[in-house]
């Protein structure tokens, strides 16, 4: 009755509420484009016989567009055009742009044309261009606009798109990326320009990448980012118009609204509450079936398209940073007066009631698991036609909803596919599907869809990231974008943000190129691209780039494996990336394809910085990543765990928390060698152990991870690629797995595990037989133990025997190495890990000395809270500007006269302004590492320094710090570079 009832007020409330008599126009087929061009009937264009006219009465985009056309011309020719804002009688020439009193008398009309078209035509002496533009939009200030509430250039500036056009056709410019090296402008003496007459618009109305939000870090010019980010997107001619279509539901702030009054709106958990709370990773999860919480998102709905504020529903944005939220319709809900979104909450969790069960009926990632959501956006979009509202409702096909569902859509849904993209269609199945699937909602709506692709490489160490390896692949952004035009009308590619734009400016270039026009032949622009950006370095950079794209392609995204739910593409570790894929082999060969192409251009400026400018920006880049993994498998490789025989002491491995956070516990590691098995006796003391969160019985892989557990990691073929997991619960359950491969059976039943759960503390003794580790190394293997701690009503938190971990357990390529073979490191320095060490008076252990702190409150002695190895640390604390606190080693053995040595050492630091510290070796004289000492405030690092000696009497490790400040030191190491 409450449904009827409010489509019955809604009716009412309609009369005449509709923004237009008819449904927005989409652009999702627009009219055929004309060329033709007269030779007979030329003009020719140089300087001093032509001017920009640009009528005030044509607008502000026209305005800009004038600015641009001024420019660029002025640097073809090198020399300066005439801008007026009426036509001179006395100049042979004009470039008229825009709709103005002068366009219409020269029979230029362009209020019937779609948006972005434009017309280019000469008439009489004089060339035309102009389409719609919002005259009152200032194009021009919007460049330095960074909000993030709303996309500044939504408005018609089509007039400007087709003066690029003009200058792309007829003047040779390229706008591959912003700036005098990705701009390419062919200086002329003159322009032969046909008699024109010709309509263009795009194909794709939805044209569109996250150009402004670049980080100053991760741009490539001395700019501002934003600025350079809109130029880009003006000069690639991105969409004007928004369809808003990301995750709408959770930008309504229902959690605000309606979290403590109606937690029944709101998903249910397995734990019985609610998703009601800011708590959850992505609070807000929703119960779909509830008839009252449709409701109240249809009366958001009515509002939003009606135009009414948001505080007439009280709609905010909020988020867990911000639970009040702001008082905004976001952009990714509305766009009034014609469409709105209902997108779910990102990491979509299935309400658990009964009636939402009915539609999960076969669960997440299953087919038709989807239909709920299916069922709700169809229910929105039928009132909002009841209701007479001439709107389209947008959904995202997305996550386990991406199939097309049986429910049937009303006309007035419209659907983006969120899809790999580009990298995907490496394998044949996944394209073969990937096509398919964008055909079958094709067919289902009636309309093209458009697209939301991930073709993302950032900088940051996450599972879609492969740092240092530049993700150049314009080829493929053609052949995919062309290849679906029948089905799409555009798409989004979500780019990297956090990386150098470079190495996907290309990407962005080639995919905004085809949406625009999906016949272009993309092969034939990059041949284009390499003569105009290199000239007789073409060659050399084309076969560099394209081999760059081959290896990404192939390589690095073009792994998979099969698995339950079809394909799995794998991210190559590490390891593979720069030993296998791009090997210090590759790097020389591509350094020497740099060498020749520099000389062939060594009298061309502009070519040669081009040439140098990709050297810096992609060899250099991966040169040092390179150079940093190699560093970094040999300080890996450094970090041992012996596996000692029955009668001989285990050597104990101490875990430190994850993330560079404070650790709290004792957790720790030995290994014994059982003769034909592994055994891991692991402990975790906790003072909060009474809190610890664990089933008693082992439930779904989803449950048991929710709940503590010690996990040990095997790499025993070390190819940095296979990975054993066991996993153990304190109530003695065990989770046994292979990685990659599918399905997961490997040491099931035969791993073994036995746990006691103390007052306060816990254990877990761990068998694996050498017989389920396939290529055992007894030399050394890599390896690592991590523990998973859970508090009840908190967080987990992770810890790391090895302390290069990043965000997670899996990550093989920052391992350290589990022997059953003793080995000699060649350390001079005494307790050099600091394990089981005791400050007593000055001394510490053998080796360690300590000086009395200067002030009452200077500290130096040892720290569990942070360390790299051997459970603690020294820490030392300076309270004054005037403080000096030292602490010095005395080396196992004396130092070798006229010898090479490297001296290395972790430090963290938080020091005050004009404090300093000094890590020096003593060998007849200071072995500064650094240099000038170290300053400022940071994590965990490695500071390295190699020297030789001269004439040696004695020798010693030392650091002092010398004011305000904390420092940590720890894993020092002394050995003679051989």
């Amino acid at each position: 009755m409450k449904n009827h009832l409010f489509l019955t007020l809604g009716l009412i409330c309609f009369a005449g509420l509709s923004a237009a008599d008819n449904m927005p126009e989409l652009y999702f087929n627009p009219p055929p484009r004309y060329e033709k061009q007269d030779s007979k009937n030329c003009i020719t264009l140089k300087a001093g016989n032509f001017e920009i006219v640009a009528p005030v009465e044509a607008g502000k985009p026209v305005k800009y567009a004038a600015k641009e056309l001024q420019s660029f011309l002025g640097q073809v020719f090198s020399a300066e055009i005439p801008l007026r804002a009426t036509r001179s009688k006395d100049v042979p020439h004009a470039i008229v742009l825009g709709d103005s009193a002068l366009s219409r008398k020269a029979g230029i009309k362009v209020e019937n044309l779609g948006r972005d078209a434009f017309y280019i035509r000469t008439v009489g002496k004089d060339i035309y261009i102009a389409g719609r533009d919002e005259k009152n939009s200032d194009t021009e200030k919007l460049l330095d606009d960074r909000s993030w509430k709303i996309e500044p250039f939504l408005h018609h500036r089509a007039t400007l798109f087709g003066v690029y056009d003009f200058l792309e056709r007829y003047a040779g410019i390229r706008f591959y990326f912003n700036g005098p090296i990705g701009t390419v402008v062919p200086k002329a003496k003159s322009l032969q320009i046909p008699g024109l007459n010709f309509f263009e618009r795009p194909d794709c109305i939805v044209r569109n990448f996250q150009y402004r939000r670049y980080n100053k870090k991760y741009w490539y010019m001395d700019e501002n980012p934003v600025r350079g980010g809109n130029l880009t997107a003006l000069r690639l001619r991105l969409q004007t118009r928004n369809l808003p279509n990301c995750h709408g539901l959770a930008h309504l702030g229902y959690v605000a609204r309606f979290g403590k009054s109606n937690p029944e709106f709101f998903a249910l958990k397995k734990d019985g509450t609610r998703s009601n709370t800011w708590k959850d990773d992505f609070p807000g999860q929703l119960c779909l079936t509830n008839a009252a919480f449709r409701d109240e998102v249809f009366k958001d709905v009515v509002s939003g398209l009606k135009g009414e504020p948001p505080t007439a529903r009280g709609i905010v944005f909020a988020f867990k940073r911000n639970p009040k939220g702001i008082s905004m319709w976001a952009p990714s809900v509305l766009n009034y007066p014609g469409f709105f979104n209902v997108h779910l909450q990102d990491g979509c969790k299935p309400c658990l009631c009964n009636a939402c069960q009915k539609f999960y009926r076969s669960g997440p990632g299953k087919k038709d698991s989807g239909e709920l959501i299916w069922d709700f956006t169809a229910d929105i979009a039928n009132r909002v036609k009841k209701a007479g509202i001439k709107a389209y409702i947008t959904q995202m096909a997305y996550h386990f909803y991406r199939d097309v569902p049986k429910v049937d859509l009303p006309d007035n849904v419209l659907v983006q596919v969120a899809i790999g993209g580009p990298w995907a269609v490496r394998s044949k199945q996944m394209d073969q599907a990937d096509r398919k699937l964008l055909a079958d909602w094709h067919k289902k709506l009636g309309k093209k869809v458009w697209l939301w692709n991930y073709p993302i490489n950032g900088s940051q160490y996450t599972v879609y990231n492969s740092p240092g390896v530049p993700h150049y692949s314009p080829l493929a952004f053609g052949r995919y974008y062309q290849d679906r035009r029948d089905d799409i009308c555009g798409a989004f590619m979500q780019n990297s943000t956090q990386n150098d734009y470079i190495h996907e400016a290309m990407n962005l270039y080639m995919g905004s190129k085809i949406m625009w026009n999906t016949s272009l032949d993309y092969k034939a622009l990059m041949a284009e691209y390499y003569t105009k950006m290199f000239q007789s370095a073409a060659p050399e950079m084309k076969k560099f780039f394209e081999e760059l794209e081959v290896l990404w392609i192939t390589k690095m995204r073009g792994q998979f494996i099969d698995t339950d739910l079809g394909p799995v593409s794998l991210k190559p570790t590490e390891f593979e990336t720069w030993k296998q894929i791009y090997t210090p082999k590759k790097l020389a060969a591509w350094a020497k394809l740099f060498d020749t192409a520099e000389k062939k251009v060594a009298n061309d400026k502009d070519s040669l910085a081009r040439v140098r400018f990709m050297r810096d920006h992609f060899l250099a880049t991966m040169q040092k990543y390179s150079n940093e993994f190699l560093a970094k498998e040999k300080r890996s490789n450094q970090l041992i765990a012996y596996a000692a025989p029955a009668g001989e002491k285990e050597d104990i491995q101490y875990l430190s928390r994850m993330k560079g956070e404070k650790t709290e516990i004792k957790a720790s590691v030995k290994i014994q060698n059982d003769g034909d098995a592994f055994v891991f006796h692991f402990r975790a003391d906790d003072p909060k152990h009474g809190e610890l969160k664990y089933n008693p019985v082992k439930g779904s892989f989803e449950d048991f991870f929710a709940n503590a557990t010690f996990e040990i990691f095997l790499n025993p073929t070390k190819d940095r690629k296979t990975v054993y997991q066991i996993a153990v619960s304190p109530a003695g359950t065990v989770f046994t797995t292979e990685h990659p491969a599918n399905p997961n059976k490997w040491g099931a039943g035969v791993v073994k595990a036995e746990t006691f759960v103390g007052k306060d503390h816990w254990t877990a003794t761990v068998r694996v037989p050498f017989s389920i580790l396939p290529g055992l190394d007894k030399k050394g293997f890599p390896v690592n133990f991590s523990y998973n701690r859970v508090l009840k009503g908190a967080g987990n938190e992770l810890y790391s025997w090895s302390p290069w971990l990043l965000i997670r357990f899996l990550e093989v390529d920052h391992y350290g190495q589990l022997s059953l073979e003793k080995t000699e490191t060649g350390n001079l320095v005494g307790d050099y890990d600091l394990k089981g060490l005791k400050k007593v008076g000055r001394t510490a252990g053998k080796y360690w000395r300590m000086n009395d702190p200067k002030f009452k409150n200077d500290f130096v002695g040892f720290s569990t809270e942070y360390f790299i190895t051997g459970g603690q640390s020294f820490k030392i604390v300076g309270t004054d500007p005037k403080s000096l606190t030292r602490l010095s080693n005395i080396l196992k053995t004396k130092l070798k006269p006229d010898t090479k040595y490297r001296f290395s050492y972790y430090a963290k630091y938080d020091l005050e302004k004009n404090s300093v510290f000094y890590g020096t070796v003593w060998a007849g004289k200071n072995h500064f590492a650094p240099l000038h000492g170290t300053k400022g405030k940071r994590d965990w690092t490695l500071i390295t320094n190699e020297f030789k000696t001269g004439k040696v009497k004695n020798s010693n490790v030392g650091f002092s710090l010398h004011g305000k400040g904390v420092l940590y030191i720890d894993h020092v190491t002394l050995q003679e570079v051989k």
